[in-house]
């Protein structure tokens, strides 16, 4: 038997296989939607795929003024037990030892950066899609008309891209359904460019209310209660009349959920044939889950509190 360069205990190169999570570190500040998920770190992690997480709705009936002789009513909350399985994710480049030597770049260096732009656009992809799972929808029939259905579908086609008064008719919705608001007591959005165009003139600057250690990635302005993130790759800037409109996204919190069993990481494969092949690679174990759904978690019948994202788009 030949002395191999995968196997320490016959020589090689007496090193195990190296990993890293700077990939990962690398990629965060890009993210658009990743950076809004509810993260849940190390789950399923030795105890299988599935995992399991808990929503406490609120108490059935309210409290209120009391009689002396009377005792304090009691009542109870509900839990709406719900699971995520995790998966594997990842993508890798191939390289060959004697292009390493050859080249004037170093194709490892050259491969974990295209690693790091391919993990940006597939995870928050998958992170987009559960956001585009929202029950409640709003189209802009005009500039002062918002039409908004509960059932997940859009029944009318918009003729205008989202103005102030649409904005503000989507804002006092999610309050009307008690939608939780983060801690700073906002909203977040998640726009395409002709929906950041058609609110614009109004949007509050940046350096107007957030501290720099607070901004979001992509962020553009804050207007009624909402700060506005710009997504250019995944929303659809094409709906509507004439195919001219934009799409967006107004949530609060818990919204999308990230079920991680592994962190992201580099993997540098372990060489063959001699070490003249080689490679590297990003790897993880996780998924994305939308938390909260009106058809199913409203347990009260109260349609307050459940559904927390608004989708903006067209029939």
């Amino acid at each position: 038997m030949s002395q191999l360069w995968a196997v320490n205990s016959s020589g090689g190169h007496l090193t195990n296989n190296q990993l890293s999570k700077s990939l990962r570190k690398q990629a965060l500040p890009s993210y658009v939607y990743r950076q809004f998920v509810n993260i849940k770190e190390d789950t399923g992690k030795n105890a299988g795929d599935t995992v399991f997480f808990d929503k406490r709705l609120r108490i059935d009936n309210k409290g209120g003024t009391l009689v002396e002789t009377n005792t304090i009513p009691e009542n109870k909350w509900k839990v709406v037990k719900d699971s995520v399985v995790v998966t594997e994710w990842g993508n890798s480049v191939p390289y060959t030892e004697k292009l390493q030597t050859l080249a004037e770049f170093d194709p490892e260096n050259i491969s974990s950066a295209a690693l790091v732009e391919d993990q940006i656009e597939v995870l928050d992809s998958a992170a987009h899609d559960q956001f585009r799972l929202a029950k409640y929808v709003a189209v802009c029939s005009t500039t002062a008309v918002t039409v908004i259905t509960t059932n997940g579908t859009a029944t009318v086609t918009a003729s205008a891209n989202a103005s102030d008064v649409n904005i503000r008719d989507i804002v006092d919705y999610m309050t009307q359904r008690a939608i939780p608001k983060f801690a700073d007591g906002s909203y977040r959005a998640i726009v395409s460019v002709n929906t950041r165009r058609g609110i614009y003139d109004v949007l509050q600057a940046v350096a107007q209310y957030a501290d720099p250690d607070f901004r979001h990635n992509a962020e553009v302005g804050q207007y009624y209660g909402v700060r506005f993130t710009l997504d250019n790759a995944f929303l659809n800037d094409n709906v509507g009349n004439g195919t001219q409109y934009g799409e967006g996204l107004v949530f609060g919190q818990e919204s999308v959920l990230e079920a991680m069993a592994l962190a992201e990481e580099v993997r540098m494969k372990i060489p063959t044939d001699y070490g003249r092949s080689k490679g590297v690679a990003w790897y993880s174990i996780m998924q994305f889950k939308k938390m909260w759904d009106l058809a199913t978690d409203d347990l009260n019948s109260t349609n307050k509190g459940i559904e927390r994202i608004v989708e903006i788009t067209s029939a």
